[in-house]
């Protein structure tokens, strides 16, 4: 499937894990530590998201990085090895769901590889506020080498760059991208703390600017941000590019809006939208032609991609 035909991205993954029986709350990898502990579940989950009608689906590599493998007792090896199996989950899922169809679908639905910020390895709930002690370069340093693997897995379609909470990271992976040193295809979404601002403060219509910049970014999201900030943010990044006459693909997949606990490391049910309100806002916002791809961030389910999916591509 081309890029451009995609209306439906995945939920969540993390929460998702622990719904479903195997607790990642306060992990340090997050969602990754299914990949070593519980790789069939994980890949039932990506398989469950395919089968909602999700036209992207997205690796659980998202807080997985070097760094923390090697704090945990793996060798870089080892890692590596782990980073590309987190992929192929994905696309594994993939090919059983193509069979259960006999293959007979017309656009086949694809493969995110997930990089998160640097804030997820600090697990800290640093991309809550976007603030880190580290320079652009660090930065650039931090990322590029798992940017490359995801390059070098054969199933990678596109590169999620995830819930970024800092505009010096947006700058630091739009340098990498205009390098020539990532030869695939991204889209960047940002974690938004109101209806103008990401979460370190700046406003999100200054990001969205920057990003039209980097012709590797093939659109530009919103996501782990609360619903009701999602409208206003989706008609600023429509406004920057009508006004800067450049065009990308907008994507919002917003958290459910469940309060997030600090201490316990969890969000705290049914204190976010109901499953109708979530799905009716984003569909709305897509029937208005303000966003082409939506989905769900934390503690949405298949379920909720499976109502929404119904409604987009009728």
């Amino acid at each position: 499937m081309d890029f451009s035909k995609c209306k439906m991205i995945d939920g969540a993954l993390g929460t998702e894990i622990s719904r479903r029986g195997f607790s990642v709350d306060g992990e340090v990898l997050w969602s990754a530590k299914a990949i070593l502990e519980k790789p069939e579940l994980l890949k039932q989950i990506h398989y469950d998201y395919y089968l909602a009608g999700a036209d992207i689906v997205v690796s659980a590599t998202y807080q997985f990085t070097f760094e923390t493998m090697k704090k945990i007792g793996f060798e870089k090896d080892k890692s590596i090895e782990l980073f590309h199996k987190g992929i192929d989950l994905v696309a594994e899922a993939r090919e059983d769901y193509l069979k259960s169809l006999n293959y007979e679908i017309e656009n086949i639905p694809l493969v995110g590889a997930s990089i998160g910020s640097y804030a997820a390895f600090l697990a800290d709930g640093s991309e809550y506020t976007g603030f880190f002690n580290k320079t652009k370069q660090e930065l650039i340093d931090f990322h590029l080498e798992r940017l490359e693997l995801c390059c070098e897995n054969p199933n990678t379609d596109i590169i999620a760059l995830e819930t970024m909470p800092s505009f010096l990271e947006a700058e630091a992976l739009i340098e990498i991208f205009n390098s020539g040193k990532i030869s695939k295809k991204a889209y960047i979404s940002f974690a938004c703390k109101n209806k103008e601002q990401i979460n370190d403060g700046t406003l999100f219509a200054d990001c969205v600017k920057i990003c039209l910049e980097c012709d590797n970014f093939l659109a530009i999201g919103i996501n782990c941000t609360k619903p009701e900030f999602v409208p206003n943010l989706v008609d600023i990044a429509n406004e920057v590019m009508k006004k800067q006459k450049k065009q990308k693909i907008i994507m919002c997949y917003p958290n459910l809006g469940n309060i997030w606990d600090s201490e316990k490391q969890t969000f705290l049910p049914d204190s976010g939208f109901s499953e109708n309100d979530f799905v009716s806002l984003l569909h709305n916002l897509f029937i208005n032609k303000k966003c082409s791809i939506v989905g769900g961030c934390c503690s949405t389910t298949p379920e909720i991609i499976k109502k929404l999916a119904e409604l987009v591509k009728k």
